[in-house]
């Protein structure tokens, strides 16, 4: 806190080497009362400096009103300042395909344990839709959308509505397969290393042996890419749509003990491994084509890795089902059941 002295004097003034760093006494009078305020350290500074008459000398503190207090600090006036709190956007995941479930959004407030009373607000590219957010923050995609795009999720605090939080969500259409990836993705956990493949590749390659062919990382949600033209590449390499090599992994839930029969489909070669065991080996260049294993696995996590490779343009197919203990059917392998 910075004091000062109010100085009424009318005095004169011997000051030594104050003016141009000269050695002899200078002075100046002061003919009539003159009235200024002085920071108090300066004064205490340099009172070896003053010479005072019998005058009377006036001293003040001038202490700071509320408005000079740093936030946090208590004033001479006992009136507590207050920071502003900090708001927070809390989203599950940071991509999103449309179709999905509806995402809840929360805020948190970083001066309050209970959620905090806040509205918000979607922002992103004009010209399409957005989607909607309701007031208790569950997020609804759009029903369609041409292209990836990304929006803003803002919070803002009812109480006082200057303290805001954001954060960011892309939004993925639901007939695109590879996504860029995003850490920690809840909605796209599968990754895949992405590979160019010499021209006449007839069998999946050691991807240890070739890591300078590594063009990119993709993700994925599911193993669902039924036989199709292949034209549209991957995020940051969109030429690439054949001769090239995907190494997938991902953390595989089972649910319950059991015997398990996976279905691996392809077109070209696949090869899947779970828990670092070859189950499946359905390699080579050929059409489509699905080879199934039976394996005995254990409630909870599992290691799976499924290699593909895609020969000459322009069909693909890689497709995942199992047919869990109990039942007579095959289903697709769901994205639930991947982390």
């Amino acid at each position: 806190m910075q004091h000062y002295l109010r100085l009424s004097i009318p005095i004169t003034l011997l000051v030594s080497g104050w003016l141009g760093g000269c050695s002899q006494q200078n002075s100046f009078t002061a003919t009539t009362p003159q009235t200024s305020d002085v920071p108090l350290t300066q004064v205490r500074g340099q009172e070896e400096n003053i010479v005072l008459p019998e005058e009377e000398v006036v001293i003040e503190t001038l202490a700071p009103g509320p408005e000079d207090a740093e936030p946090g600090e208590i004033s001479d006036e006992g009136v507590q300042t207050e920071e502003k709190p900090t708001l927070t956007v809390i989203l599950p995941s940071h991509d999103m395909r449309i179709g999905s479930a509806p995402m809840q959004v929360t805020s948190k407030l970083s001066t309050q344990v209970e959620a905090p009373d806040v509205r918000y607000v979607l922002s992103g590219p004009a010209g399409i839709e957005l989607g909607t957010i309701n007031a208790a923050g569950l997020y609804t995609t759009p029903s369609q959308a041409a292209a990836e795009f990304e929006l803003t999720i803002t919070s803002i605090w009812l109480k006082d509505e200057t303290v805001q939080g954001s954060d960011k969500l892309k939004v993925i259409p639901a007939s695109q397969i590879f996504v860029a990836c995003v850490k920690d993705s809840v909605s796209f956990p599968i990754t895949a290393d992405v590979y160019t493949l010499p021209v006449n590749t007839s069998v999946l390659p050691d991807f240890a042996q070739i890591p300078n062919a590594k063009v990119a990382k993709v993700c994925m949600d599911q193993y669902n890419i039924a036989t199709r033209d292949w034209t549209a590449g991957f995020p940051g390499v969109a030429n690439l749509f054949e001769w090239f090599g995907l190494q997938t992994k991902a953390t595989l839930i089972v649910p319950t003990t059991g015997s398990y029969t996976l279905r691996l489909t392809s077109d070209d070669g696949s090869k899947l491994y779970i828990d670092q065991q070859l189950l499946i080996n359905n390699d080579g260049t050929h059409s489509t084509k699905a080879l199934e294993a039976t394996v005995q696995m254990t409630a909870g996590e599992h290691e799976l890795k499924l290699d593909y490779f895609q020969g000459p343009r322009t069909q693909i197919a890689l497709e995942l089902f199992w047919k869990v203990p109990g039942s007579a059917s095959f289903v697709y392998v769901p994205k639930a059941a991947f982390k």
